[in-house]
């Protein structure tokens, strides 16, 4: 603007907020994701016109010449472009292959619109409103995002694994004594996912459920006959934690996407043989982490509070948004009780990236306390520790410190807790250990060297399973930021691309 002076544009200064999706070229309307709505806003008067309903996070973006705007509508894995004439009228619909396809975007000239599916970028010819020929695959890859389609290309960012992977691990266990077998710490052997965030064993052993970090898909590799399918779940993907049912049909978890959406948090029920997924109940608002007990009456889960702003700068273990309280709360009723708290005299403040675990029987939770300091290379070997409460509140005791503790799990008894830490900072390697409850007695689970030696901050070792005999130990090996952003752009995309 010549003037150079900030304008409000009428009408948008409302509760909640209102995300930029385009701006015409001649400057007088706005495309705009005001949540649930894709709305058009002139910048003149603030005149807004809803373009659609519960418009997908793909984005809406006008075509050159400012008569139609291109969206995508429906939940993430169902997903299909649509183009609606600015001026009204009723939307047509462009794609319809199955698994999702968003974030359309018009060609400089008006000529196509590229759009994303999990298979890569698609080009659809374009003519005004109507398509005039069959879209094809421009680019081949997965884990993508398109930016924008300026007259230089089309700008897209891929997500791939920068050569860090997570690696699951077991550690055989005699379940009697929660003790380290001879045969010690193995890969786990099988068809598994290359970066895996959490897998577990079903109730025979015979097959193994993976949940993946760069994309939202499941994956279930049987031992005999050797076979492994994926579900692609969209929205539902991303385990935090995996469980299977007792029956062995389902695999129980919580889909790490519901959350930071806003949408609250609930069980995702998924039967291992077709792929359906159903929730357990509702999804509770301003919870996390959420942990059934064996006959899924009982959860715990983190109550979450938003960060302080003097807090903001907070790095390391505890870095994201604080656990306000650990609750317990009956699943069918859901209604529940706290049972700690953040402002516990003496005690210091929840760890933000170990969740409270709820114990098979249901009476009791573990969780893990971490001191919130601005450089964790200096914290103390006492800045972490672990904690037991029974599941009324009472009995709340300290079994362990540490500088960070990464992760803890109760074995299926009850009996036994597993967890890794950094004991210290000046050091940095990391431990296994198991934590015997009736004796206190903690046992070290010696680690290979290459496991051991994750001296980084960001390096971990996490618990994610117990087999449901006891005799294994499931754990994660990887980094923190094991994954990066590559950009690029695409030249000449309607005419074949380079």
């Amino acid at each position: 603007m010549a003037t150079r002076e900030t304008i409000v544009v009428p009408g948008t200064d409302i509760e909640g907020w209102i995300n930029v999706e385009d701006w015409s070229k001649d400057g007088r309307y706005l495309v705009c994701d005001r949540s649930p709505h894709l709305t058009l806003i002139a910048v003149d008067d603030g005149a807004m016109t809803v373009l659609a309903d519960s418009v997908n996070l793909g984005k809406g973006t006008l075509s050159p010449d400012g008569r139609f705007v291109t969206y995508a509508l429906g939940d993430e894995g169902n997903a299909q472009v649509f183009v609606r004439p600015v001026a009204g009228g009723a939307p047509r619909q462009i794609t319809s292959a199955p698994r999702g396809n968003n974030r359309p975007q018009w060609a400089p000239d008006g000529r196509a619109i590229a759009y994303q599916s999990p298979a890569g970028i698609w080009v659809v010819p374009m003519d005004g409103g109507a398509p005039t020929g069959g879209a094809r695959l421009a680019v081949a890859a997965t884990n993508l995002m398109i930016r924008r389609w300026t007259e230089a290309g089309l700008f897209y960012s891929q997500f791939t694994d920068a050569g860090q992977r997570a690696v699951p691990y077991q550690v055989v266990l005699e379940p009697a004594t929660g003790r380290p077998d001879p045969a010690g710490v193995q890969a786990v052997p099988g068809d598994r996912p290359e970066s895996t965030t959490t897998f577990a064993w079903s109730p025979d052993l015979q097959r193994i459920a993976f949940g993946h970090s760069l994309s939202p898909q499941v994956t279930v590799v049987s031992a005999s006959p050797r076979s492994a399918v994926t579900w692609d779940l969209g929205r539902n993907g991303h385990p935090i934690w995996m469980r299977w049912s007792a029956d062995g049909h389902a695999i129980l978890y919580e889909p790490y996407s519901w959350f930071w959406r806003g949408e609250g948090s609930t069980v995702v029920a998924l039967d291992a043989e077709t792929g359906r997924v159903r929730n357990l109940f509702p999804r509770i608002m301003d919870a996390e982490g959420i942990t059934l007990s064996a006959d899924g009456r009982l959860m715990a889960y983190s109550r979450r509070a938003a960060i302080p702003a003097e807090s903001a700068a907070v790095s390391g273990p505890s870095a994201g948004r604080w656990v306000e309280a650990v609750v317990v709360a009956d699943t069918v009723q859901r209604a529940g009780h706290v049972v700690a708290t953040m402002s516990s005299p003496g005690e210091g403040p929840f760890s933000a990236q170990v969740r409270p675990m709820i114990s098979p029987r249901g009476d009791r939770v573990l969780f893990v306390r971490q001191q919130r300091i601005a450089d964790f290379r200096q914290a103390t070997p006492q800045a972490a520790s672990l904690w037991v409460v029974d599941s009324d509140g009472r009995g709340a005791r300290r079994l362990a410190t540490a500088a960070v503790i990464q992760s803890a799990i109760w074995d299926p008894s009850g009996r036994f807790i597993g967890y890794t830490a950094k004991p210290e900072m000046a050091d940095g390697s990391t431990v296994l250990r198991v934590l015997n409850l009736a004796t206190g007695a903690d046992t070290e689970i010696p680690l290979p060297g290459h496991i051991g030696r994750r001296t980084g901050l960001w390096r971990y070792v996490r618990v994610v399973g117990w087999s449901s005999d006891g005799s294994r130990l499931g754990m994660i090996v990887g980094e923190y930021f094991d994954s990066a952003w590559e950009h690029w752009v695409v030249q000449g995309l309607e005419e074949g691309g380079r």
